[in-house]
């Protein structure tokens, strides 16, 4: 499979050059079919800024037919220019692709080519695997992050953490296994993940050793100044379901859920109603997830792992205490400091601020933290 990687004029040389030679260092014995890159050296004529995908596609089919490229092979276009739908990349489905290559130090930092690297063999599997991107209600475009290849990254900052965990879900690689070009190149596709996962891991060594981290919450999710990577979770449910239980000194799920068995009427709308304006302050989408992880106890304990397993991998072990939602019969509990929570936004404090009102009148203050938001 042979994957052709060309440029506009406003893409260095040596940034091509740099994401060739890291597709190019992984090598995979054995027979079976690789993909096999090339990299050319002349450029192409810009592209108008802000133009949709067909203008960025069609530059790639005028260089698919000037080269007499067969319909078999990829054609990767790498441009500074900025497209109208702000994507870092996108495919057509009859393997053309394009990447945006500028503007990558707003999320990153680590040299960018690792970065475009990863966009090539995602954009590569992500057609094999027959994805559109005018669906994106797709079983396999996960809109609520899991750090997958697959995220669709509605924020862009959450590219982040598929870059950090390298991952592929059981859901896609089984989509992909039963593709056979797919299934051949995935070893290789795999090592290159793991090339640019390496480079991307947490240094630990630049996290203070004593210093506590402070914890802050914005419109655009949750963040530790102090990490390398400083936003901590992959998206606005887990965002949601964390802060609540951090507003709450300890909560059963019994306490957050909890029915009228002869009536069989909620009596506790109050916390769904919170988390659900919350969810639609972190996020534009217009799901609700939060009638999910309330559903059972068993829901609520899904959620409450997969938040655990996040902050496992994003937060320093000396630190993890700190964070990780603490679990027994009792309660769920978040033991940090709240003295280092800071809210940066009036429109959380403001749905904070209500929801400890409607608890005050039914004499539930006792429950929560008063002394942050």
């Amino acid at each position: 499979m042979k994957i052709h990687i060309c440029r506009t004029e406003n893409c260095p040389a040596d940034l091509a050059e740099g994401v060739f030679q890291i597709l190019e260092g992984v090598e995979i014995k054995g027979a079976g079919e690789k993909m096999q890159f090339t990299n050319t050296i002349k450029p192409l004529r810009g592209i108008d800024w802000l133009e949709d995908h067909p203008a960025f596609f069609q530059k790639a089919k005028d260089f698919r037919s000037d080269c007499g490229i067969v319909r078999d092979d990829f054609v990767i276009l790498l441009t500074g220019t900025k497209n109208a739908r702000n994507f870092f990349s996108a495919f057509d489905g009859e393997r053309n692709v394009y990447i945006h290559t500028d503007e990558w130090e707003e999320f990153i930092n680590r040299p960018v080519e690792y970065a475009i690297a990863y966009e090539v063999v995602e954009n590569v599997l992500q057609t094999l695997m027959g994805l559109d991107l005018n669906n994106r209600d797709s079983t396999y475009f996960h809109l609520e992050p899991k750090s997958c290849m697959n995220d669709f990254c509605e924020r862009k900052k959450q590219i982040i953490h598929k870059l950090v965990s390298a991952n592929i879900c059981d859901l896609c690689q089984e989509r992909i296994s039963k593709t056979q070009s797919g299934e051949a190149i995935m070893p290789q596709a795999l090592g290159i993940f793991e090339t640019v996962r390496t480079a991307f891991k947490i240094n630990l060594g630049n996290v203070p050793t004593l210093a506590p981290l402070d914890l802050i919450i914005r419109n655009d999710g949750i963040s530790i100044p102090g990490l390398v990577i400083p936003d901590l979770l992959s998206g606005a449910a887990q965002e949601t379901f964390f802060i609540f239980l951090l507003l709450h000194k300890g909560i059963r799920f019994d306490n957050i859920n909890t029915y009228n068995k002869s009536t069989a009427v909620k009596e506790t709308p109050w916390n769904e109603d919170f988390m659900f304006a919350l969810y639609q302050r972190l996020t534009t989408r217009s799901d609700n997830p939060v009638a999910t992880m309330l559903k059972s106890s068993d829901q609520f304990a899904q959620y409450r792992n997969a938040i655990n397993r996040k902050l496992e991998e994003m937060v320093p072990s000396r630190f993890l205490d700190n964070f990780i939602i603490a679990s027994n019969a009792n309660q769920n509990k978040i033991n940090l400091d709240r003295n280092l929570v800071r809210i940066d936004s009036p429109e959380i404090i403001n749905l904070i601020t209500t929801y400890r009102r409607e608890l005050r009148r039914r004499n539930l203050e006792n429950r929560i933290y008063t002394n942050f938001g």
